[in-house]
C-alpha cells in the first residue's frame, strides 16, 4: 500500500503479484488494461458480472439482468453502484471472502464505485441452516445482483450425506440457475513460486495457460441418469453425455475470444476418435473458427494426450505462446 498526498493507492504488479515499494505508485487503469491479457475483465470499469447470466437452455436466450445504478455524487460527479452477492460458503470461504471485499472497497474508492454487498448461504452452510445446499432465496438474491462472488463449498462434515444433498449440488444448481456456462481458469506459474511446485523448474518455468471449461452441458446435466439393472440382474449406474449445437457454439466463441486477447492460438481438447459427442464438438469448433475467427490459429488434441503433455512438458506448449485450451470432459477427466 503506497500513500499519496491526496489519498491511498493500492498498488499491485499483476504478473508478479508484487506491491511496489513504499512511495511508488501504480496506475489502476494500467492494471485494469493488463487483465484482458490474462483472460480477465476489469471489474472497476465495467461492473461486469463474474457469471454469465444467460439461460441454461440450449438456445442461449438472455434472461433479464439487473443494470448497475448510476448516481450523482455530492461534487456533481457520477458514480456507479454495483450490487454484489457474497457466497462465503464453507471452510476457508469466509476468511478469503473478507479479503476480497476489502480489495473491492479499495478499488471502488479509487474509481468512484459504490459496491453494495449482501450475503447468502450456499453449500454446507445452507444445509446446516435450511437443509438444502441451494435455497431458493439464495438463487433469487444472486439473480438480483450485478455480480456473484463464491468462495468455497464442501467439507468432511457433509461427506456422508446422500448425493443429492451434498454441498457440491449447490454449486451445480448455481451454474444452471444463473446460466453460468463458461469457466475461465488461468494457470500461470510466477517466478517467485516455482520452487513451491512439485514439478521441476525446467518443467513449469514459463507456463501460462488459460483453460476454458464448459459448465452447464455434457455429462453433469445430461438426462437420463441414475441406477438400474442389466439383463443378468447386476446393478448398474448410468449418465448421459449430450451437447446441442448452440451449447457448443457459445462456449467455442468464449474460447476464441480469450485466445484472441492472448496469443491468437486455441487448442480444442476432446475425444473425437471415440465419442460421437466429441465429433460434433470438433465439427462445430472448426466451423466457428473458420467462419468467425480466421485470425485465431486452431488446433485439436485428444483429452488423454493433452493431460499427459501438460504434465510432462507444459512449457513447450505455452512458452511465448500463452496457450488457450477449450475443452470437453471425457468421463472422469477434467477439461485440460
Amino acid at each position: 500500500m503506497a500513500t499519496a498526498a491526496a489519498r491511498s493507492l493500492l498498488c499491485v504488479h499483476f504478473p508478479t503479484q508484487i506491491s511496489p515499494a513504499e512511495g511508488e505508485s501504480a496506475s489502476l487503469r494500467a492494471f485494469a488494461k493488463s487483465l484482458p491479457s490474462h483472460g480477465l475483465s476489469a471489474v472497476p470499469h465495467s461492473c461486469k458480472s463474474v457469471t454469465n447470466r444467460r439461460s441454461s437452455g440450449a438456445n442461449g436466450s438472455s434472461s433479464r439482468r439487473r443494470q448497475p445504478v448510476m448516481a450523482a455524487a455530492g461534487d456533481g460527479a457520477t458514480t456507479k453502484k454495483c450490487r454484489i452477492t457474497l457466497l462465503p460458503g464453507d471452510g476457508i470461504g469466509p476468511e478469503i471472502m473478507a479479503v476480497a471485499v476489502r480489495l473491492l472497497k479499495a478499488l471502488g474508492d479509487l474509481e468512484g464505485i459504490t459496491f453494495e454487498f449482501q450475503e447468502a448461504l450456499v453449500g454446507g452452510a445452507a444445509i446446516d441452516e435450511f437443509g438444502v445446499p441451494l435455497p431458493e432465496s439464495t438463487l433469487a438474491t444472486c439473480r438480483d445482483s450485478d455480480a456473484v462472488l463464491l468462495a468455497a463449498i464442501g467439507g468432511y462434515k457433509w461427506d456422508t450425506l446422500p448425493a443429492d444433498l451434498r454441498p457440491e449440488r449447490g454449486l451445480l444448481g448455481l451454474r444452471a440457475g444463473l446460466g453460468a456456462f463458461a469457466n475461465l481458469r488461468p494457470a500461470t506459474v510466477f517466478p517467485q513460486l516455482i520452487e513451491a511446485s512439485s514439478l521441476k523448474r525446467e518443467v513449469v518455468e514459463g507456463v501460462d495457460i488459460m483453460v476454458v471449461r464448459e459448465l452447464t452441458g455434457g455429462i453433469y446435466f445430461g438426462q437420463p441418469k441414475g441406477f438400474g439393472q442389466d439383463a443378468e440382474g447386476n446393478r448398474t449406474g448410468f449418465n448421459t453425455m449430450i451437447y446441442a449445437v448452440p451449447e457448443i457454439d457459445r462456449i467455442a466463441r468464449v474460447g476464441f475470444e480469450a485466445a484472441r486477447k492472448r496469443s491468437g492460438r486455441l487448442c480444442s481438447v476432446e475425444k473425437s476418435n471415440v465419442l460421437e459427442v466429441s465429433q460434433l464438438w470438433r465439427e462445430r469448433v472448426t466451423a466457428i473458427g473458420a467462419e468467425e475467427y480466421p485470425d485465431v490459429e486452431l488446433s485439436h488434441m485428444y483429452v488423454d494426450n493433452a493431460a499427459m503433455q501438460l504434465i510432462r512438458n507444459p512449457a513447450s506448449l505455452t512458452r511465448s505462446s500463452r496457450g488457450t485450451y477449450l475443452g470437453i470432459s471425457c468421463q472422469t477427466r477434467r477439461r485440460c
